[in-house]
């Protein structure tokens, strides 16, 4: 499974209610210039926070691939949203682009990458991150340890469990490869995570 995350462009300032911010210009321009890097990717859905930043966003990256499927607009990716609630509705093979706000965009890849939420992954407004790797609820074996399985792509090594990271060097078995994976598991929710590709912006 891939997932894509994509924090709106950047929005007007004043509006009535936050909910209601309109992208700026500039921000319309920035989400265009992101969406470059999805072309070609088999995405399976587009589901976006029902704010306008957001659903103004997500249908410019609609237009730019002439993705057929409507946008799926769901409340669980408002900027107050949840991690692990995301994680679960994510529990599908299928590859999707999540289109959201901070601070729930970097704390959802801190905890892809690290199995905490300690240490958000800054997200400049139309940052894209690309995330692989497969998606478990439940996933924690009699024990209350972690699964033993692991994924490897092209992206750091690393296993962590109940929000500790243990290091490669506790893992000689490891399967070692130019970049990483690795399964992370917080309250009860088993999360193997490969890779993490942060797109910088087309200028």
């Amino acid at each position: 499974m891939k997932v894509w995350i994509l924090r709106h462009g950047e929005a007007e300032g004043h509006a009535p209610t936050d909910a209601e911010r309109n992208l700026t210009e500039h921000g319309r321009a920035e989400v265009l210039r992101s969406a470059a890097h999805l072309i070609g990717q088999p995405l399976g859905a587009i589901i976006a926070s029902p704010y306008v930043r957001a659903q103004q966003t997500a249908q410019l990256v609609r237009h730019v691939l002439g993705f057929q499927a409507d946008i799926v607009t769901v409340p669980w990716l408002t900027p107050d949203g949840d991690v692990q609630q995301v994680l679960k509705k994510l529990d599908s093979d299928d590859d999707v682009l999540l289109v959201s706000h901070q601070p729930l965009v970097g704390s959802l890849i801190s905890f892809l990458q690290h199995g905490h939420q300690r240490q958000p992954q800054p997200m400049y407004t139309a940052s894209l991150a690309q995330l692989e790797g497969g998606l478990s609820v439940g996933g924690v074996d009699e024990s209350g340890g972690c699964e033993e399985s692991l994924t490897h792509s092209n992206c750091g090594s690393w296993l962590a469990c109940d929000g500790g990271l243990t290091g490669d060097a506790s893992l000689p078995d490891t399967p070692r490869s130019k970049c990483g994976s690795g399964l992370a598991r917080e309250g009860g929710l088993a999360v193997n995570t490969v890779g993490l590709c942060v797109y910088p912006l087309l200028r």
